[in-house]
Order: C-alpha cells, then sequence, then structure tokens
C-alpha cells in the first residue's frame, strides 16, 4: 500500500508489518506489543492511522508517532481466528472467522461488536464494500451479502455463479466482476 504522495510504504508477511517512510522499514513486531504472528490483512483509515489484523486481534497504528494500539475492544471473543477485515468509508468494521462468524462495529463507537453467523461449509475468500456501501463476501461457494439491517448474510442472485468465487472487483459504472 502507497501514500498519495509516494512516501508511504507498507507491507506484511509472517514476521510482522513493515512500514517505510522514506528509505529504511520499520518492522513492527513483538518488541512493539504486538504478538509473533503473521499480519493476514492491511487498510489505511486515513493520513495517520494504518489498520492491521492478526489471526487473533486487530491493530492500529498512528503512523506518525508510532502508537500501536487496539481500535475495538474484542475481549469477549472466544479464539477469533480471523480471516479478513475492511472497514467502510462510515468507519464501520467488519470482521470474518474461520469459524464463519461475522463481527461488525462502528469505530466510533467500539465497546460495541455485532455478530451475525455466515454461511456454514464455506469459506472466506475475500471481504469487500460496493459503490452502494453494501458488504459483500467472495466465498467457496458462492458470492453473497450482508443484508440491509445487518442480521443476515445472504447469496447474491446470481444464477450462473453457483462456483468458488476468490475475489469481487468493481468498475466506475458500478458493474460486478467475480473472480471465479
Amino acid at each position: 500500500s502507497e501514500d498519495p504522495n509516494g512516501s508511504l510504504i507498507v507491507a506484511s508477511n509472517t514476521s510482522g508489518l513493515y512500514i517505510s517512510k522514506g528509505t529504511i522499514f520499520n518492522n513492527y513486531d513483538e518488541t512493539n506489543g504486538i504478538t509473533d504472528q503473521k499480519v493476514l490483512s492491511v487498510q489505511q483509515l486515513n493520513d495517520s492511522v494504518l489498520f492491521f489484523l492478526t489471526p487473533d486481534q486487530l491493530y492500529a497504528i498512528n503512523i506518525f508517532n508510532e502508537k500501536i494500539y487496539k481500535p475495538v475492544d474484542l475481549s469477549n471473543i472466544k479464539e477469533p481466528q480471523f480471516i479478513d477485515f475492511i472497514i467502510s468509508q462510515h468507519k464501520k468494521l467488519f470482521l470474518y472467522t474461520k469459524t464463519n462468524l461475522l463481527y461488525i462495529a462502528d469505530l466510533n463507537d467500539p465497546k460495541k461488536v455485532k455478530t451475525v453467523k455466515g454461511i456454514e461449509g464455506t469459506n472466506l475468500n475475500k471481504l469487500y464494500i460496493d459503490r452502494n456501501n453494501r458488504l459483500c463476501l467472495a466465498l467457496s461457494k458462492g458470492s453473497y451479502f450482508l443484508n440491509e439491517a445487518e442480521t443476515e448474510i445472504l447469496k447474491e442472485d446470481l444464477f450462473e455463479l453457483r462456483s468458488h468465487v476468490f475475489d469481487i472487483y468493481e468498475d466506475r459504472s458500478g458493474s460486478k466482476y467475480y473472480l471465479t
């Protein structure tokens, strides 16, 4: 990931998170309060905050002062085994687990975390937020979405799309494309 000015480079792998604000990469690992786990996913929220996910915790880092913190209270989640996360433009956080549970939190009120059951017998490949601000899920048994009330995950009505969906893309006109 790189910022528009070209001065921030972020990389992640099995040994942590790496951030470069110039010519040197800093490694953020257990010495910075992060468990020694791989970083699964990274998303920049704004010019100063970067979120990153490990299998058992979501972290945020202030890019300027390098303070690492836990932005959402996930203490009630037993054995989370996170797979992916995404943040909407309205600062709504979506976290998905290997046990097919979707956790939803508003970053403006991070103590309230809501749970929605996922689709049993499937595996998540990718979370995506479409241009209508709807959460879409690329699963091993097709494409699904979170209903507007955020209470249920439903299958997209795509008769020709019954196979494994690896990713979802959307063009400028709003047409969706599915990597199967």
